[in-house]
């Protein structure tokens, strides 16, 4: 539910010596591994005989990882170099062979290939000054670009047995099949003119060996797809939160578009339509009537059916594809639970999300995931939405994004602050999911602190680190269940204690802070596996929690995480029915302890 706040107020070698070559999004490091290269040499009357020496270059878009030079010994037919530590990340190698040591003078041949990096892991690639060029492999750091927008293509060459081979310097030549869409230059990157799809192709001149790439122009950097259940009584607020849209509206370079539902009894205003429509959201000045344009009039729809929103979702990506895609989920919202305890005989129905009251449904999390698992990968989710920001939730969509922005806490009417969103993201449309999501917490936070009374919450979540956490989440349930007699009273005092949400009602007071929890467990008991597995879940959660910020006494312990813990005895067995509870032992705690 939302309640209402009382106010107070992205290669050759030439690319290389340049130092050009388009931005990358920089490796987030959670550790580092190794990269082993592994050259093999050519005899002296093969084509490359001259080739003494290897020079590995390794580049995050303008910044030079390593740069290191493979020195041939005598006669030997290969020779290996490992090159270590490097940041996990995804990278791009720059190889050339020369015929003097040290890597000097002018390159014999060049090669480029993309390299990813995995934590404590090793990379292992062959460079071969020895074998033929059999085809080319092209990759790139984007396949979808906005007007304006950049794409870097890598040529590979390869030998037919998949060894990286040496092509002559300046011997890649590229073009743009479809050059009205796209243009490409003599290194590879791509710019979009006008949306459509460019086929880019790169052919070697020495062989003709060519390869061919698809690469989509799409009208924006992003596409902001709000989807509003307002058939209840938020259909004012509905319009308020359109109106609030418009004072930004689309741009260039982001596209909103909207699919809101109304009711027929809460507000009359805008011609007092009912049903739901498609908007495309343009800028105006007008704060009362909303001035898009409609682009579809789709009479009474169940918002609350998976088919539903998957249909909105699949529609605006296909209409308005872009190279990031940001979805809000706009309504009221109860974490994992049904609206209310007398459907607890509902089992396999856990209610969530989405009340819509024409067809008297409300979305299962099963029912949100199924929607977002038919539809195109999302770069963040936002809830607009209340007590949305649990590990239950996050765990059903946690393949369906990258970043998940919620609430622990009652969402107000008000909702996200969607003018400062909006202005901030056409401000920067270059921007990383993860700092959108920091951005939007920043955005909600600022707009309620200090101008209005209550406790508001909301954080930024790394959905590509979930499973850690969860798998962390399921340890220390399962500690806690083999060392129940022991620690048991431990657990029950850290339950009762723990950060909880739902300070309007308290109906949902037993969605409690996942982190606080752990705190407390570690704090009360002594058995030193339940110890070790709290300390474990406290450090997951400050590895998925991307950002957080929490507002009001009564929330002051908020780490970004809610769970559910009620009181003991008191577990509803519609839990049961989570993908969350098969993937971990938490409801098995719960009901035990």
């Amino acid at each position: 539910m939302r309640h209402s706040p009382k106010p107070v107020l992205f290669l050759i070698l030439a690319v290389v010596l340049a130092g050009c070559g388009g931005g990358s999004r920089s490796p987030i490091s959670h550790g580092f591994g190794t990269a082993s290269f592994t050259v093999e040499w050519p005899s002296r009357s093969s084509r490359l005989a001259v080739a003494e020496s290897v020079r590995i270059i390794i580049r995050d878009g303008g910044t030079v990882i390593a740069n290191q030079v493979l020195n041939r010994s005598g006669v030997e037919v290969a020779s290996t170099l490992r090159i270590e530590p490097i940041p996990a990340g995804d990278f791009i190698v720059i190889a050339a062979a020369y015929s003097q040591l040290g890597g000097t003078g002018t390159p014999e041949g060049v090669a480029s290939v993309p390299l990813s990096i995995q934590s404590g892991a090793t990379r292992s690639m062959t460079l071969s000054a020895a074998a033929t060029l059999d085809h080319i492999e092209l990759s790139a750091d984007k396949t979808s670009i906005p007007v304006n927008g950049t794409a870097n293509l890598v040529a590979t060459p390869r030998s037919s047995s998949d060894a990286i081979v040496f092509v002559a310097t300046g011997s890649l030549e590229w073009e743009s099949l479809n050059a009205p869409v796209a243009s490409v230059d003599s290194a590879g990157v791509v710019t979009g003119l006008t949306k459509g799809i460019a086929d880019i192709k790169v052919t070697e001149s020495g062989s003709g060996q060519n390869a061919t790439m698809q690469i989509i122009v799409s009208g924006s950097a992003w596409t902001v797809m709000v989807y509003m259940a307002a058939d209840n009584n938020l259909e004012v607020n509905a319009i308020e939160d359109m109106n609030e849209m418009e004072t930004v509206g689309s741009t260039s370079s982001v596209s909103v578009v909207t699919q809101i539902d109304r009711s027929s009894g809460y507000d009359t205003s805008n011609g007092n339509w009912n049903g739901a429509r498609r908007y495309y959201v343009t800028k105006d000045a007008d704060t009362s009537i909303i001035h898009s344009q409609m682009l579809a009039d789709l009479g009474n729809l169940d918002m609350a059916a998976p088919s539903t929103l998957a249909s909105f979702v699949n529609w605006a990506t296909q209409n308005y594809p872009a190279e990031h895609y940001l979805l809000v989920l706009w309504d009221h919202g109860r974490g994992w639970r049904n609206r209310t305890y007398a459907l607890q005989s509902v089992q396999r129905q856990v209610k969530a999300i989405f009340i819509d009251d024409s067809s008297d449904n409300e979305m299962t999390l099963g029912g949100l995931t199924q929607a977002l698992e038919q539809s195109p990968h999302m770069d963040a989710i936002l809830f607009d939405a209340c007590l949305m920001g649990m590990i239950e939730v996050a765990y059903s969509i946690r393949n369906c994004a990258d970043v998940m922005v919620a609430s622990e806490e009652n969402v107000p009417v008000f909702g996200q602050a969607y003018g400062s969103l909006l202005y901030g993201l056409a401000s920067n449309p270059d921007i990383s999911s993860d700092d959108l999501g920091r951005a939007m917490v920043d955005d909600y936070i600022n707009f309620y602190a200090g101008s209005y009374a209550g406790t508001f919450t909301m954080s930024a979540v790394n959905l590509l680190l979930l499973d850690d956490l969860v798998s962390a989440t399921d340890q220390l349930a399962g500690e806690i269940i083999a060392n129940m007699s022991e620690v048991r009273t431990g657990v029950e005092s850290a339950q009762l204690d723990a950060q909880h949400y739902d300070h309007d009602s308290g109906e949902y007071r037993y969605y409690k802070d996942l982190y606080d929890f752990a705190r407390l467990v570690d704090g009360n008991v002594g058995n030193p596996a339940v110890k070790s597995a709290a300390q474990n879940v406290m450090s997951k959660v400050d590895d998925a929690v991307i950002y957080q910020r929490h507002y009001g006494a009564e929330v002051s312990a908020s780490r970004g995480v809610a769970i559910y813990l009620p009181d003991p005895g008191n577990m509803l067995n519609m839990y049961d029915s989570l993908d969350f509870s098969a993937a971990t032992r938490w409801n098995e705690m719960i009901r035990t302890y």
